[in-house]
């Protein structure tokens, strides 16, 4: 069961949307049990290996809190935290590379085990710190771990974001209302553009990948639509998850601040996931060392936080290659001050430089092996692909294209000045209305299609 199914959408979310209304004022209790065991059935549907899994490695993280403050213990709380912290990320490991360690091993891979697995850390890390400002038992801890909106792709939720809502009961009518709006918008996003510019993504890829060469103009559509692809998919699910958190009275980061207006890849990594790029950031980036230190010493740091992100997104060598390729680019915007200077002053280079390495990137990210991405990559330029004529395929699919590149940009501030008139609200309201079903009837009438970050 994920949002974009009709079992989802028709039973589970109208009966945990009844359960918030009717609970959430009188019976505080009554409330919690409701999240908690809202998000155990999301986990029990998922499979009985899942949930005997995340209840155990739930029991797991509540041990090692307690360990930190074990009293005898305060003199090694650091170490012990850093223990901790290799010892949570074990599983995780464990099932993405021990099949390509064991190619005959028959590994179980749990629903969510990369986001609740960095959600531990965090706690874990944060407890260390001193950094928890509220509270907590088993039962707090049971129900952020299991706090299904952020399950399969984040954004990565801190304890503290997750128990100011919990324990305080944040559901409100406002909260509510602008929960709606944005899951419809999340909807959206994934089943009116994320699954249809896949199609054209998957066209130039499995055509390359088959050995048909595409003309240059169709492949860099391809490399354009996957990234509108990845953007949208990976979007919409964070607007849902967001969305979901709102009308149960939790507030989950923003994760994406429309990352394709970036002017630099430092600017593009502030915008894109950044529960992700903010939680290398504190659990790896800072505790080595951040920027603070010798320039060599510096370069180390970001090399480690490069290759673990590559690692992190799986055991191909594209995403390990790509992770060191985005290590290198911000290198060179940090350390070329020429380079730096000029990107920042003409802001229209700036932002045709990030496009192009982000599009480019996005194929090494994208491509099943190093081989295919060195050819697509190679076509781009003209390589084997000049003599290639444009395909009608090509030409019919460049408007659609666009039109996704329109509205991957921030369209919506044109209309900031008229939010608060009631013709704004009336139109909203029938735009969303008209959405949703337009959503739904796509989910009605398609095949499943997983959202791609389900797969890291």
């Amino acid at each position: 069961m994920t949002f974009t199914t009709t079992t989802f959408i028709l039973l589970f979310l109208p009966f945990l949307f009844a359960g918030i209304l009717l609970f959430h004022k009188k019976k505080t209790l009554a409330y919690k049990l409701l999240v908690l065991l809202s998000s155990l059935v999301f986990y029990l549907w998922a499979g009985k290996k899942t949930f005997a899994c995340l209840l155990i490695y739930s029991a797991v993280v509540y041990l090692f809190i307690k360990i930190l403050n074990v009293r005898k213990l305060q003199a090694y709380r650091s170490k012990v935290a850093v223990i901790e912290f290799i010892f949570l990320l074990v599983p995780l490991f464990f099932v993405k590379y021990a099949q390509k360690i064991f190619p005959d091993l028959n590994v179980f891979f749990p629903l969510g085990i990369s986001f609740f697995s960095f959600q531990a850390v965090s706690l874990v890390m944060d407890e260390s710190r001193n950094q928890i400002s509220d509270r907590y038992n088993y039962f707090n801890v049971l129900s952020y771990l299991t706090f299904f909106p952020t399950v399969v792709s984040g954004p990565i939720l801190r304890f503290n974001q997750f128990n100011d809502g919990f324990c305080r009961n944040n559901v409100s009518v406002e909260n509510v209302n602008e929960g709606i709006k944005k899951f419809i918008f999340g909807l959206a996003k994934k089943m009116l553009v994320a699954n249809k510019v896949a199609v054209v993504a998957d066209y130039y890829f499995d055509c390359l990948n088959n050995g048909v060469m595409s003309s240059t103009l169709g492949l860099w559509v391809g490399a354009i639509a996957y990234s509108l692809q990845l953007y949208f998919d990976f979007s919409g699910y964070s607007d849902m998850a967001i969305g979901i958190g709102k009308i149960m009275g939790v507030d989950l980061p923003e994760n994406f601040n429309y990352p394709y207006v970036a002017k630099s890849i430092s600017d593009f990594w502030k915008r894109w996931h950044i529960s992700l790029t903010q939680w290398f950031r504190d659990y790896i980036y800072f505790p080595l060392g951040g920027n603070r230190c010798s320039v060599p010493r510096h370069i180390f740091n970001m090399l480690v936080v490069w290759l673990f992100t590559g690692i992190w997104h799986g055991s191909s060598m594209n995403y390990v290659l790509w992770g060191l390729l985005y290590f290198m680019v911000l290198i060179l915007e940090k350390y070329c001050r020429p380079f730096n200077r000029f990107i920042s002053e003409k802001k229209v280079v700036g932002h045709i430089y990030s496009s192009l390495v982000i599009i480019l990137l996005w194929v090494v990210f994208r491509s099943s092996s190093l081989s295919l991405a060195v050819t697509y990559l190679s076509a781009l330029f003209g390589l084997n692909s000049a003599s290639v004529p444009v395909e009608s395929y090509t030409l019919r699919m460049i408007p659609f294209v666009i039109f996704c590149i329109i509205v991957s940009l921030p369209v919506k501030k044109c209309f900031a000045r008229f939010e608060e008139t009631a013709a704004y609200r009336i139109l909203e309201t029938i735009f969303l209305v008209v959405v949703f079903i337009l959503s739904f009837s796509t989910v009605l009438n398609s095949s499943f299609v997983p959202f791609i970050y389900g797969n890291f």
